[in-house]
């Protein structure tokens, strides 16, 4: 962080806005974790294990995750760490009706609850 002179860790994702300071500075290499790292460690986090189609492999990519495996079948097993049950529901309904929670049993039908929810929004 060039103001605190700390080292720290940004979300690309996050970066609204880049202009060119002209500084240069030397290469550093970064031990990212690739476990989940700090979100994994949360006291309150708890593992599901997800099956997704194909074409939310994006799913890995943008959030820690503690595993992931293909299938024959072509879908994704991802074993990730989740702190709340409604940022999973909400992730789950972005996915589509093709995610599956594998574990915890008792969130098998969180995404078929949180469909049910926004759908009686708009009734």
């Amino acid at each position: 962080d060039s103001r605190t002179g700390e080292r720290r860790t940004f979300r690309v994702d996050r970066i609204t806005e880049a202009a060119s300071t002209g500084e240069r500075f030397a290469s550093q290499s970064v031990d990212a974790p690739l476990d989940g790292g700090w979100f994994a460690q949360a006291a309150e986090a708890r593992e599901a294990t997800l099956l997704l189609p194909a074409d939310a492999a994006w799913v890995a990519d943008h959030y820690p995750v503690t595993s992931v495996d293909e299938g024959d079948d072509g879908r994704l097993r991802v074993v990730l760490p989740v702190v709340s049950e409604r940022w999973l529901a909400r992730l789950l309904l972005r996915v589509g009706p093709d995610a599956e929670v594998v574990e915890p049993a008792q969130w098998r039908d969180l995404a078929a609850q949180a469909a049910t929810e926004v759908l009686a929004r708009y009734r």
